[in-house]
Parts: structure tokens; sequence; C-alpha cells
């Protein structure tokens, strides 16, 4: 009789680790709802193209771009850890240029303005505010926009730089298409965690360097999913303490039923 309630509660033991096992770490894969560069003098749309240039060749030059991705994370029920990650893919764009400096580097920024989360990507632009279409969250006003690498501080929040590699031969080889360009750490999952509207913003900029008007193309959601270049968010939670509780009940119960 002893050995066999044993046997029962090992049983019970069992279904509950392999239970907590999968409530212990729970990723959920997201990709952009709507993106689109911006881009400084140019009202264009650009919200259909299958990748997005982020560039910065100065506060006012025209060839200097910024890059929008809104993500819905309302699925989302638990906090989110570290883990998580962001990613982006790079593509081929228009052709991504040679890079053989080391001082170019890609942001990405949180938008914490929640009442700004509503942007359409087919009406944001860098500096523009006429027409149907208006200035891009966080990037100033019309009067006066954010500058190449800046933005509103007050409405973002920097959540992580990745150093752009240099080309294996900066005279013959672009960055291979499909180069991950990752984020991931305690400022994101912060980002997330802090979000009470269901929708993340986030922002890709880069800083002034020797080769910073050069392309840096990445992947949209316009991208087909085989192609692999769409950016993704993967949100890794833990329960909480009241999922936990509910599996032990339920690893209990087992363990009664099997008694009985």
């Amino acid at each position: 009789m002893r050995l066999k309630s044993l046997s029962s509660f090992l049983g019970a033991t069992a279904v509950a680790v392999l239970c907590f096992s999968s409530l212990a770490e729970a990723a959920v894969v997201l990709n952009p709802v709507q993106d689109t560069e911006i881009r400084y003098g140019n009202t264009a749309d650009r919200s259909t193209f299958d990748f997005t240039n982020t560039k910065n060749a100065g506060d006012t030059n025209g060839v200097t771009r910024k890059s929008y991705f809104e993500f819905d994370i309302s699925t989302l029920t638990e906090p989110v850890t570290a883990a998580s990650t962001l990613k982006f893919f790079l593509s081929s764009g228009t052709g991504t240029d040679d890079y053989d400096g080391g001082d170019n580097v890609l942001s990405v920024f949180g938008l914490t303005d929640e009442t700004l989360d509503a942007w359409d990507d087919t009406a944001i632009t860098y500096n523009t505010d006429t027409g149907g279409k208006v200035v891009a969250p966080a990037n100033g006003t019309a009067a006066a926009p954010a500058g190449g690498d800046t933005l509103d501080l007050t409405k973002a929040v920097l959540i992580g730089d990745w150093d752009i590699p240099n080309s294996p031969n900066p005279t013959v080889d672009n960055l291979p298409v499909g180069l991950e360009v990752s984020y991931t750490g305690q400022d994101l999952a912060d980002f997330l965690n802090a979000d009470t509207n269901g929708l993340a913003t986030f922002i890709l900029v880069r800083t002034a360097g020797s080769n910073s008007a050069a392309n840096f193309s990445v992947g949209t959601t316009e991208r087909s999913e085989a192609s692999g270049l769409r950016p993704v968010l993967t949100a890794v939670s833990v329960p909480e303490p009241s999922s936990l509780a509910v599996l032990a009940i339920g690893g209990v119960s087992v363990l009664v039923r099997r008694r009985k």
C-alpha cells in the first residue's frame, strides 16, 4: 500500500514538473502590424516597401532616414523577462553599401508616450505636417525636427545599440543578406512590461559616423514569412505566482485521484 502511494506521489510529481517546465518559460513570437521609414524633406509613402533604410547624413540632409515598427502585444498576459529579443534582418532592399568603419551604430528606441501609438504608417513624415501628413512620433516637430540620430527623449527611451560590423572585404563585398540585428536585455523587458495599451512602437536610428549615410536596409512585415527577413519580437515570460498556484493544485488533484 505504501509502495502504491509512493508510486502515485512520484507520478503526480512528474506531472507537476512537466507542467511547471512548460509554464516556466513561455515565448510569444510576433511580427510588426505596421512599419515604414521617414526621410528628411520627403513625404513619399513607403509603408508598402518590403525593406526600410536607416541612414544619417546630418540633421537636415535629404538622405537622412529613420525606421518605425509597431507590434501588437495585447496577447502578452504575463510579465516578460530579459531573455526577450527584438530582431531585424539585413535586407537586400536597394542594396546595402559596404561598411569599413568602426563607428557605425544602429540604435533602437521604444516609444513611451502611448498617446502617439496610433500613428499611421501611410501618413507619418520626418518634418512635414501638412497635406494629411504628420511628423512621426518622437521626431520633434515640423518647425524643429529631431536630428539625424536624435529623438525626443521625453517620448522615447533607448533600448539598445548594435555595432554594424565591417564588411569582409569593404572594397568588394556588402554585408550578407539575412545578417541578424538583435536587441535583448532588461531595458527591452522593462519597456514591454510598462505597456498599458497593447501596442509597442520601436524606432531605428543611426549614429553619425564615417559611413552613416550608406544604406542599412532591414526587412519589413511586407516580406514573406519564408524569406526569414521579417522583424521578430520574441517575448519570453514566466508565469505569475497565481499561475503556479493553479499548477500546484492540479498536481495535488492528480495525487488524490490516484490514491483513490
